[in-house]
C-alpha cells in the first residue's frame, strides 16, 4: 500500500512539474511571438490545436497560424488547409484549403503539396487532372512525405499500369530484413 501512495505522490509531483514547465514555455514562446518569431507563433498554434499543455482550442489555433503566416511561416498554411478541409474549427472549406495548400507548397511544406496532389487527383475544388496530381506526389514525395511517395506508387500501378514503377515507388514500405 505505501508503494501504490508513493507511486502516486510522485505521479502527481511529476505531472504539476510538466504542467508548470508547460505554461512556462507557453509563456516563452508568447514573449518571442510578441517579437515577431514566426516559429513561436506556429509552435502555440500547434499547442491550441493538438491541446498540448494547454485546453484544444481550434479558434485560437486559427489565430496563431494565421498570426504566423502573416509572418512568412509556410507551416502555419498548411496547418490552417487541414483544418479548412477537415473543417477543425471552421466551416469545411476546400477554397481556403487550397489556397492555404498553395502558400505551404511555396514554402516546400510536403504536407501542403501532397494535399494539392489530393485535390487535383479527386476534384476537389479544382478539376480532377491525375498528370498535375502525380507532379505534386512526386514533388512531395521527393521532399521525404512517405504519403506521396505511397500516392504516387498507386498512381503508376492503377493508373499507368506501370508496376515497376508503381513497386520502386512503393519499395520504402517493404520490411527491412537483415
Amino acid at each position: 500500500m505505501k508503494k501504490f501512495f508513493l507511486a502516486l505522490i510522485l505521479i502527481i509531483i511529476f505531472e504539476s512539474s510538466s504542467f508548470a514547465a508547460r505554461d512556462r514555455n507557453l509563456k516563452s514562446l508568447k514573449v518571442r511571438a510578441a517579437n515577431g518569431d514566426s516559429e513561436a507563433m506556429y509552435t502555440i498554434g500547434l499547442m491550441y490545436h493538438d491541446g498540448d499543455g494547454v485546453n484544444q482550442d481550434y479558434a485560437e489555433a486559427l489565430k496563431w497560424y494565421k498570426k504566423a503566416a502573416e509572418a512568412d511561416n509556410p507551416k502555419a498554411y498548411d496547418n490552417m488547409g487541414w483544418m479548412y478541409q477537415h473543417g477543425q474549427g471552421v466551416n469545411q472549406d476546400y477554397k481556403k484549403a487550397f489556397e492555404c495548400y498553395q502558400e505551404g507548397a511555396e514554402g516546400d511544406v510536403p504536407r501542403s503539396i501532397n494535399q494539392l496532389g489530393y485535390f487535383y487527383e479527386n476534384g476537389m475544388y479544382v478539376e480532377a487532372d491525375n498528370e498535375k496530381a502525380i507532379d505534386y506526389y512526386i514533388r512531395a514525395a521527393n521532399l521525404g512525405n512517405v504519403v506521396s511517395q505511397y500516392n504516387a506508387g498507386r498512381y503508376y500501378e492503377y493508373v499507368k499500369k506501370d508496376f515497376s514503377e508503381a513497386f520502386r515507388r512503393r519499395a520504402f514500405l517493404l520490411p527491412r530484413v537483415s
